[in-house]
């Protein structure tokens, strides 16, 4: 899907997912880390984080290459760095992993197009009206789409997890006030974040119910279809509130060495 795309996107580069990543610590690097301060190891190699990743936004490529690069500006040396590391593994993988959807779902519609004597048009849309049934033809794109929501799902569940830890990790370095929002999800942020992985969760329950109906394992009837478009439209609204949120971008806030 397009928005969920856009969704990890803006999550890298708006900071929700905090991404950064970069190679092992060299032995020594290590500082005496004090609670509610970063060390100065943390604080240049963050920043350097920051800049690479608003660098690689400017210049409106932000490829594959560029997000990891920004990504290893920042090492191992602490716990806090090791957890960063793993959120910006998990935001920056799952946006690779789901940037083909547009072409799967071009080449599910044209592998599933009706043909009566001539050939439909095609559709990339894979949210199903609210009628009283599918049609075939809906169906079979939906089914063929499957390991795509299966994706959305898991990738959902990897970036709530990553991102729990992370606000776990900077709550026990002793971080409050804005630098906590700077360096964390709030309560609120993990809230819809939390939102966005059920709602995906369900929608892919929907799709494989689907893909059965499709297969011939299960009756029609077994679908309601005005449940799964409800679903569908939770599952959008969710991935829009997660967009929608916004953390400073500030480290000069939080107490460092």
């Amino acid at each position: 899907m397009r928005a969920f795309r856009q969704l990890v996107v803006a999550l890298v580069t708006a900071g929700l997912v905090a991404g950064v990543v970069a190679a092992s610590a060299t032995a020594g690097q290590a500082a005496r880390v004090r609670r509610g301060e970063l060390t100065a190891i943390e604080y240049r190699q963050l920043g350097a984080e920051l800049i690479a990743f608003r660098a690689a936004a400017r210049a409106g490529t932000l490829t594959w290459s560029e997000l990891y690069a920004a990504c290893r500006k920042v090492g191992e040396a602490t716990a806090l760095l090791r957890t960063i590391r793993g959120n910006c593994d998990t935001g920056v993988g799952v946006e690779q992993a789901l940037a083909g959807f547009n072409a799967d779902a071009l080449r599910c519609a044209a592998l599933t197009q009706t043909t009566t004597g001539t050939t439909s048009s095609t559709t990339t849309t894979a949210t199903p009206s609210a009628t009283a049934a599918l049609t075939s033809s809906e169906l079979s794109l939906i089914a063929c789409l499957e390991p795509e929501y299966v994706a959305i799902s898991r990738g959902a569940g990897s970036l709530y997890r990553a991102q729990s830890a992370l606000r776990r990790q900077v709550l026990r370095r002793g971080f409050s006030g804005r630098c906590l929002i700077t360096l964390a999800p709030t309560v609120v942020e993990l809230r819809r974040e939390h939102r966005f992985l059920s709602t995906s969760t369900q929608l892919t329950h929907d799709v494989r119910l689907i893909s059965r109906v499709s297969a011939g394992t299960l009756p029609a009837s077994a679908l309601n279809v005005a449940q799964t478009t409800a679903d569908a439209k939770a599952f959008v609204a969710a991935g829009r509130a997660v967009v929608g949120t916004h953390r400073p971008q500030n480290l000069a806030v939080c107490p460092h060495a």
